[in-house]
């Protein structure tokens, strides 16, 4: 299957949701791959997952193997010495959420406890000290994205993720939420199929406070695909736009990872040469490289609709911030002069991104 070379580049043109199928089913096909190496043939692990299975529905199935904590349990730490018995206690954690009984969840906006138990989800905490279960209740309402400020995605030590966690008030949550729903309502205003593509593939948005630095980041990781991590959204400067900016940024990351485990032609990113990113000026790796024209060319046609839709100072600035990479000389050339081995598909598809990208 030709992912990364045909259908992610058409993907990223927003103009229609029918990629929601594809990578769907790509994320699937590759958990239910795994669900049969590493589960179905292990017989306790077996008759634990058929008991979850039994309790579910097959669409909540489905949405529970496209979790982020689901994907780095299984895929990303697959290898690990712990690994079964790592999704033994996963496995038991998620039935015994089912057991509970609803009418004793303590709903709540903030969360400030400790010691607790999250489900694969990320929106039901249990405190085995108390026997207090916790809901989150920060769900974008027409996504049904979840907001995460609580579970051990969001807070704590974060692999591949920057900066530290200060931690989380009522207030840095009131300043965050409506934001970033604000910029996933923007995102569905200006792209209806750019936003369905985010719901399919992007199950929950950890924010994190670092008071440390003063400013907004955002990240992701190929070992919790469907995850997209927001850093300091609460700062008066950061706007609706750059929410949305690092939202549909993030989400692409997330698509060309599995994009790239279909179709994997890239160099390592342990590669020795380095590369100077036109758009922003930073040295980067041939991996990390290309995976930033991916981006840009999905952020330049979506500014280019935000821009059409709603013309404003803001989504002009990051019309051209995307758009300065591509009509530089130096986009390809750049790669060449690194003398760095690229199959000769990949290197088309970047050319054809920048022809598309101008």
């Amino acid at each position: 299957m030709n992912i990364l070379t045909s259908e992610l580049p058409s993907c990223l043109k927003f103009e229609n949701d029918s990629f929601v199928e594809i990578f769907t089913r790509c994320k699937l096909t590759l958990m239910i791959d795994i669900i049969e190496k590493e589960v179905l043939s292990n017989k306790p692990l077996s008759e634990l997952f058929d008991k979850l299975s039994e309790r579910l529905s097959t669409n909540d199935l489905y949405q529970l193997l496209k979790l982020p904590r689901f994907w780095n349990t299984l895929i990303a730490r697959r290898g690990d010495e712990k690994y079964q018995s790592t999704i033994e206690r996963l496995l038991i954690t998620e039935l015994s959420f089912l057991e509970f009984n609803p009418d004793y969840i303590i709903q709540s906006d903030f969360i400030d406890e400790t010691s607790v138990t999250w489900n694969l989800r990320g929106n039901l905490g249990y405190q085995a000290s108390s026997d207090k279960l916790f809901k989150n209740q920060n769900v974008h309402p027409d996504s049904n994205i979840l907001l995460d400020y609580f579970s051990d995605l969001a807070r704590g030590v974060q692999k591949d993720i920057p900066w530290d966690d200060t931690g989380i008030t009522p207030e840095l949550i009131q300043c965050s939420t409506p934001k970033i729903y604000n910029a996933l309502d923007y995102i569905k205003a200006v792209s209806d199929p750019c936003y369905t593509i985010l719901k399919e593939s992007i199950c929950s948005i950890a924010i994190r406070f670092d008071k440390t630095k003063n400013r907004f980041n955002c990240a992701s990781t190929n070992i919790s695909n469907g995850l997209i991590v927001l850093i300091n959204p609460n700062l008066s400067e950061v706007s609706v736009e750059t929410i949305a900016d690092a939202i549909v940024h993030e989400m692409t990351h997330n698509l060309f990872d599995l994009a790239e485990l279909y179709e994997p032609c890239l160099p390592t990113k342990f590669h020795s040469r380095i590369i100077k990113s036109p758009w922003t000026g930073r040295m980067l790796d041939p991996n990390t490289y290309i995976q930033a024209c991916y981006t840009w060319y999905g952020l330049k046609n979506f500014w280019r609709k935000a821009y059409a839709y709603e013309p404003s100072d803001n989504a002009y600035y990051y019309l051209q911030q995307a758009s300065r990479g591509f009509s530089s000389s130096s986009f390809l050339d750049a790669i060449t002069d690194s003398k760095f081995e690229i199959e000769q598909r990949l290197f088309d598809t970047l050319k054809n991104l920048q022809s598309l990208g101008n």
